[in-house]
């Protein structure tokens, strides 16, 4: 899995992740696709976002990620461990150090764990 962690409003997180369909084969289906520069399964994206910066820890309680462990982890990587946006991409994972900007810098990528989704019903 790969977590970002932001600044995003929650209309601002709804709207990047909006896919208003109608792309051609080869076009971005979301601004956060356009960021990531491939194709990603949404039934694979968990996002939330809160009115306030909050730890970070919470935002991911919100998702049911656990071991806490692991939340603690996200937790150190994200260093202050204030954010108002998460938002985790299952089944992905870094495969290059460059830096990229997601949301117009308001996204920031922590890196990659390799957990499996939860989602394994489909």
């Amino acid at each position: 899995m790969t977590v970002w962690v932001g600044t995003l409003t929650i209309e601002a997180l709804d709207a990047y992740l909006d896919e208003p369909g109608g792309a051609a084969d080869d076009a971005p289906i979301s601004a956060f696709c356009a960021d990531l520069g491939r194709w990603y399964d949404h039934d694979f994206v968990w996002a939330e976002a809160v009115d306030l910066p909050t730890d970070v820890g919470t935002l991911c309680a919100l998702h049911g990620v656990e071991p806490e462990a692991f939340v603690d982890e996200i937790r150190r990587a994200a260093g202050t461990g204030q954010a108002s946006a998460v938002l985790i991409l299952w089944n992905a994972k870094v495969v290059a150090s460059v830096e990229r900007s997601f949301a117009k810098g308001k996204l920031r990528c922590l890196g990659s764990w390799p957990r499996e989704a939860p989602l394994t019903d489909f």
